[in-house]
C-alpha cells in the first residue's frame, strides 16, 4: 500500500513539473509583414499623441474619436450603421501596436537657425494582412496619415511640422507565451 501512494505522489508531482515546464514555454511566431510609421514631435505633445493613438488600438474608443466621425460625416455621410462599424472594426485592427523612445533633436527652423530641443519618437507597428482581408497596406497607410495625423495636427495646431517616416516590408518576429 505504501508503496502504490508512494508511486501515486511521484507521477503527479512529475505531471504537475511538467505543466509548470508547459507554461513557461514560447512558440516562435516568425516573418509577420508589417510596415513601422515614426512619428518625431517635441516631446510635450507625447500625450496627445498617446491620446490619439488610444482610438486606435480599441474599436470603442475609435467609433468616439472625433476625427473619425469627421472623416465619415465628409466622406461617407449616408453610410448605414452596420457598414460604418465593419470600417470601424477594420481600422481598429490596423494598429498592432506602438512604442516611445525619447532623445535630444536638433533641426533647422524656417529662419535657418538651428534648434535644439527634447523629442518623442513613436514607432507605431502597422499590420498589413489580416485573415479576413489580405492586403490592408492602403488602410493602414488611410488610418495613419488620415487619421492619427491629421487628429494630432488639430490638438496641437502651433507647430511648424510633424514628421512621420515610413519603414516598408518589415518582418515582424515574436516568442508567444504557449498557454
Amino acid at each position: 500500500m505504501k508503496l502504490i501512494g508512494i508511486k501515486n505522489l511521484f507521477f503527479r508531482s512529475f505531471r504537475n513539473a511538467t505543466n509548470k515546464q508547459r507554461k513557461n514555454q514560447y512558440e516562435f511566431k516568425g516573418n509577420e509583414p508589417i510596415d513601422i510609421y515614426r512619428i518625431y514631435l517635441p516631446e510635450k505633445f507625447e500625450g496627445l499623441l498617446n491620446k490619439v493613438l488610444d482610438h486606435f488600438i480599441s474599436i470603442n474608443t475609435l467609433a468616439k474619436s472625433p476625427a473619425i466621425e469627421r472623416y465619415f460625416d465628409e466622406h461617407y455621410p449616408k453610410l448605414e450603421p452596420t457598414k460604418k462599424m465593419e470600417l470601424l472594426e477594420t481600422y481598429s485592427k490596423v494598429v498592432k501596436g506602438a512604442t516611445f523612445s525619447r532623445g535630444e533633436g536638433r533641426y533647422s527652423g524656417a529662419d535657418g537657425q538651428i534648434i535644439r530641443e527634447k523629442v518623442s519618437v513613436c514607432a507605431i507597428i502597422v499590420r498589413l494582412s489580416t485573415s479576413e482581408n489580405p492586403d490592408f497596406k492602403a488602410i493602414a497607410y488611410k488610418v495613419i496619415l488620415d487619421f492619427v495625423l491629421r487628429s494630432l495636427s488639430e490638438m496641437i495646431g502651433t507647430e511648424e511640422e510633424i514628421w512621420c517616416t515610413k519603414e516598408t516590408n518589415v518582418l515582424l518576429n515574436r516568442l508567444v507565451k504557449i498557454t
